[in-house]
């Protein structure tokens, strides 16, 4: 994952971001499968040939995958996404970079590595979009991982009601949270290294 997440960071640094297409989304499927233990029918990068559930939710039919993640890639590339305005897109790129997730994981198109897949995209997103500082793309994920739990709740949840509400409301309290955490840390550093030069 953090190869993958590095070579994302010199794209944008280097301005040649890579743009969604269902050819990307393989691509980091098996960038993130490579060198790690998975079941033997699965096959890195490739759309999974078999029905899957993932807790109480059934993934999408295995033939209906690639249709999906074309159709997701041209929405969030979309202009559903864009504004002139740049509060309206930062909103519009922190949605963005949530439903990725979330359709990634409601679809799960490969036979493993789906949850890592949907949020390097997500990342992805939100790095490119220079609305988000790329030190603080990683916050949702980080969120995630720190709320594991709610995470799997608010996944079901949304898959059960078939409304999206409920997990853009929980990833986006998660980037807060985060983006205030951040701040407050660099508030000490500043005032540390203020108070330091002070002294001597």
């Amino acid at each position: 994952m953090l190869e993958a997440l590095e070579q994302i960071d010199r794209q944008v640094t280097n301005g040649d971001a890579q743009v969604l297409s269902a050819d990307l989304f393989a691509e980091y499927n098996a960038a993130l499968l490579t060198g790690t233990n998975y079941a033997p029918e699965v096959k890195p990068g490739e759309l999974r040939e078999h029905s899957v559930v993932v807790g109480t939710y059934r993934g999408a039919p295995p033939e209906d995958c690639e249709y999906l993640l074309e159709q997701l890639a041209t929405w969030l590339e979309g202009d559903t996404f864009k504004s002139a305005d740049p509060d309206i897109q930062f909103a519009l790129t922190v949605a963005s970079a949530v439903y990725a997730h979330l359709y990634l994981a409601w679809i799960h198109p490969f036979g493993d590595g789906n949850g890592r897949t949907a949020r390097l995209v997500e990342y992805l997103i939100l790095a490119r979009s220079e609305a988000i500082p790329i030190p603080a793309a990683h916050l949702l994920s980080n969120h995630y991982h720190l709320t594991r739990d709610q995470y799997y709740r608010e996944l079901d949840r949304t898959s059960r009601s078939n409304n999206a509400t409920g997990f853009l409301q929980y990833a986006i309290q998660g980037l807060l949270d985060g983006l205030r955490e951040e701040i407050e840390t660099v508030r000490t550093e500043q005032l540390n290294v203020t108070w330091i030069n002070y002294v001597h």
